[in-house]
């Protein structure tokens, strides 16, 4: 059984009208024309005639026209019995549930089902739900306090997943689907697909409209990318190309109010696996990994894969340059990139380009001064031939990289023997900073690496001509105040003079993050609170100045278990960083996550233990937030690794050192969230929201400029969806109220999730100082799907959305005719509007159509 949250009241409302309405004229079962013909009054099927007739009283008052005649297909069916020869029977009893499967309704909690006695067993459910219908307590827990119940009580009414039938490739089964009051008959069907990339093909022919959805895996987990079906046709096919792996196939009746018992289904699975559509991951016509191209996907299925489960928009969207950065690292990771010497320099002009590291050797040196640290020595480095298209100032950068990275530039294009004419060391925390005067026609040797051979990873490299460059004294700087990033230095003379002592970088190239760290701490005076270790925390073996634990391997690192807390340090001069390593070892696959508090900015990972550096967590630490890295971890070894900033903060400087690191691990991994998918938003309203990406996969767009400035902030990862409906007209304002990670949030109007480009209408920005609230204005009945996720597509992690609107409040959600009530006039403009778009599409899926009837009737005041 299912139980939909708006099918509970329809049913109840229905049931109301059907007892309190006069009967039907006469008209009903002695009419010349059936009910799926227009006509005179009434139609031949008593039963039928008279459930349209509690509806739509002009069915039977005036004439059986084009809406009574839609409204009887929805409810009463209007298909003829499938055939079931051949066909393998489905045999479950009417009003029973053997294979109900995602659909199933058990539930932990007896206020998500009706009883005769008043109250439920949950007293903060039964608290909320009383308190707005005291007959919930006094009287009868019936169908509108479960509809409550779903609607108020978050998370309470999930229903626990059932059995399913069992079906292979080429089986047909005939079985029935029923709805009795308010439960809906789910059948749910489990399929294996044995082979890579097969197209499945699932055809329903039945009596009565149905919804057909694919389901991945054997749990409850999301539906497939264009994989639900619903329809008031009397056959429903449904395709998908699908991976190797196993799938629920469910179905369910559209309404919930039908006029038989029971209704005739034959559902068939057909599976052809050469069938799948091009430019799927693995397809001979799709582009090569390695190559940024305009479609989704690349020609290696399991590079494809792998890249995709990095980064899932490289599927989604476009495989795009640091799709094929992630690919030469992951993928070719056995050879070194083609331009690992010095004498093999890539030629490029001014664009963007894919960057790996992984395998590659060192042939640079060591660079007396790069950005603030000195004695740099460049490993691991590849090398490109950069020749302008004209004369002026260019930005180099290698942006968004997943390692320790370093770029020089030299003025020569032969392999250098002297000091480059510029070097950053991790040069694009948020804009371009290498900034040098070049000549048209000229040739520069530009180097990427890192501080470790064996320490390589991907990023993207960015030439620019025509930049503007400040040359302009960097303190103070009127363009932009000392809290927001920009140019060198700011506008407060004092406070700009302080930190460019500290970080030099902050005069020397850009005003970026660190630096309004920086300011923020030693001009606002806003030192992190000193940080507490609990008893029983153990304390790293390590004193504030060293470096005994700063090496990527497992055998330095700082053994400890799951569950341990860590108090330590970290620090850095100017020239040395600590860098902390922890390893520890799992027995049993696990979800891990590392938890930090500390005193500074810096960023936590965790990685496999060993020097290639492939970060499964990855998560930004600022403003003295507890942030959380969390990985679904397979047995074995591994580091939990925290390091500072690119900013100096020696031991007993004015940012603080200390840090609480805990480390738990749970066995097993969770499964997606039920909003997972942008079309299964959750719908929330006013109050504290709680979510979690930590097993979330993404799928929403790439996120416009004027909400992202940057290009590096235009991808969201792990991203969850709810939606909003107004109940106001004023503003909404919105907020991160609390988050293990930097996640941000994104507002769109609603609209199919296949109807790309979605319309971003608020968002918070990704900026050093955090921003996490926005306020939109609304309009009564206005719909919103909010969007929130990580900066990276490592960041997973739990928090709670607070959302206050403001302004006058409306009438009831599907009051069309603006009388402040919902009730027949309501129901006649949508009946009106059947199969159309407009105002009485009330969940915003561009069809007015059963869904929409049962949000209405859900809302029904009377009249």
């Amino acid at each position: 059984m299912v139980t939909p949250r708006s099918c509970l009241v329809a049913a109840s409302v229905v049931l109301g009208l059907a007892s309190t309405m006069r009967a039907a004229d006469s008209v009903c079962g002695t009419a010349d024309h059936s009910c799926l013909e227009t006509g005179g009054p009434g139609c031949n099927d008593e039963s039928c005639c008279e459930l349209v007739a509690s509806l739509l009283p002009s069915c039977v008052d005036v004439a059986w026209d084009e809406g009574c005649v839609d409204l009887a297909f929805l409810l009463c069916g209007g298909c003829p019995a499938p055939s079931c020869e051949g066909a393998l029977l489905e045999n479950e009893p009417f009003g029973e549930e053997t294979n109900g499967g995602c659909a199933a309704t058990t539930y932990a909690s007896d206020c998500c089902q009706a009883h005769a006695d008043g109250g439920c067993d949950d007293a903060a459910c039964e608290a909320l739900v009383c308190d707005a219908e005291p007959t919930c307590c006094n009287v009868e827990w019936d169908i509108a306090c479960v509809f409550a119940a779903w609607q108020q009580c978050q998370g309470l009414c999930s229903p626990i997943p059932g059995p399913s039938l069992d079906v292979a490739c080429g089986d047909v089964v005939c079985g029935t689907i029923w709805a009795d009051g308010p439960f809906l008959d789910g059948d749910s069907f489990a399929l294996q697909v044995s082979d890579s990339l097969t197209a499945i093909t699932v055809v329903v022919t039945s009596e009565i409209a149905l919804d057909l959805v694919l389901l991945q895996g054997t749990i409850c987990g999301p539906p497939t990318q264009e994989a639900i079906v619903t329809s008031d046709g009397c056959t429903h096919t449904l395709t998908a190309c699908l991976p190797t792996g196993n799938y629920r196939i469910q179905i369910a009746p559209t309404s919930p109010i039908l006029s038989r018992p029971e209704y005739a289904y034959r559902i068939a699975f057909t599976c052809e696996v050469s069938g799948c559509a091009p430019n799927g991951c693995g397809d001979p016509t799709s582009g090569s990994c390695f190559d940024a191209g305009a479609g989704r996907h690349c020609n290696d299925l399991a590079c494809c894969d792998l890249v995709c489960a990095l980064d899932a928009t490289c599927c989604e969207f476009q495989w795009d340059v640091r799709c094929a950065a992630l690919a030469w690292c992951f993928c070719a990771a056995d050879a070194a990139p083609p331009n690992d010497a010095c004498a093999d320099a890539v030629p490029i002009g001014e664009g963007t380009f894919p960057v790996t590291t992984c395998g590659a050797t060192s042939d640079g040196g060591t660079i007396a001064s790069c950005s603030q640290y000195s004695n740099v020595e460049i490993k691991g480095d590849v090398w490109f031939r950069y020749t302008p298209s004209g004369s002026g100032m260019a930005t180099i950068a290698s942006c968004g990289a997943n390692f320790a990275d370093v770029v020089a530039v030299y003025d020569e294009c032969a392999c250098p023997t002297g000091a480059p004419i510029a070097c950053a060391y991790r040069p694009c925390p948020r804009e371009d900073l290498l900034c040098l005067d070049v000549v048209e026609g000229a040739c520069y040797l530009i180097q990427v690496g890192g501080l470790d051979e064996d320490e390589g990873g991907s990023t993207v490299l960015t030439v620019t001509l025509g930049r503007r460059c400040d040359t302009s004294p960097a303190c103070p700087n009127p363009e932009h105040d000392c809290n927001t990033p920009g140019s060198v230095g700011c506008s407060d003379a004092a406070c700009c003079e302080a930190v460019c002592a500290l970080s030099t970088t902050c005069c020397d190239q850009s005003w970026d993050c660190g630096c309004v760290e920086l300011a923020r701490v030693v001009c606002g005076g806003a030192r992190c609170a000193d940080v507490t270790a609990p008893r029983g925390a153990i304390t790293e073996p390590e004193p504030c100045g060293a470096r005994t634990n700063d090496s990527c391997n497992a055998e330095s690192a700082t053994p400890i278990s799951c569950g341990q807390v860590i108090a330590g340090t970290a620090w850095c001069d100017g020239v040395d960083q600590d860098i902390d390593h922890y390893s520890f070892t799992l027995d049993e696959t696990s979800t891990v996550r590392f938890r930090v508090e500390a005193e500074f900015p810096g960023t936590i990972a965790i990685r496999p233990a060993t020097c290639v550096n492939q970060f499964v967590a990855y998560e930004v630490l600022g403003g003295c937030a507890e942030r959380t890295a969390t990985a679904c971890l397979e047995p074995g070894t591994y580091l939990a690794v925290l390091w500072h900033s690119t900013i100096v903060n020696p031991c007993g400087g004015a940012v603080g050192n200390d840090y609480v690191a805990t480390l738990t691990c749970e066995p097993g991994c969770g499964t997606p969230p039920s909003n997972d998918a942008c079309a299964l938003p959750e719908r929330v309203g006013d109050g504290l929201v709680k979510f979690s990406t930590e097993f979330a996969s993404t799928d929403g767009p790439l996120i416009s400029p004027e909400c992202a400035p940057f290009i590096l902030d235009r991808h969201l990862f792990n991203d969850v969806w709810f939606e909003y409906v107004a109940t106001r007209d004023g503003t909404l304002h919105a907020s991160i109220a609390a988050s293990t990670i930097e996640a941000r949030l994104l507002a769109y109007e609603l609209a199919p999730c296949d109807d790309l480009p979605l319309h971003l209408v608020a968002c918070t920005q990704a900026t050093c100082n955090a921003e996490t609230e926005f306020t939109l204005a609304i309009a009564c009945g206005s719909r919103y799907l909010l969007r929130i996720g990580g900066s990276s597509f490592y960041s997973r992690g739990t928090g709670e959305i607070e959302l206050t609107s403001s302004g006058r409040a409306c009438g009831p959600i599907g009051d069309l005719n603006a009388d402040g009530a919902v009730e027949q006039g309501d129901l006649a403009i949508l009946l009106e509007s059947w199969g159309t778009s407009g105002a009485a599409d009330l969940d915003g899926n561009g069809l007015v159509d059963g869904q929409d009837l049962a949000i209405l009737l859900g809302a029904w005041t009377g009249g």
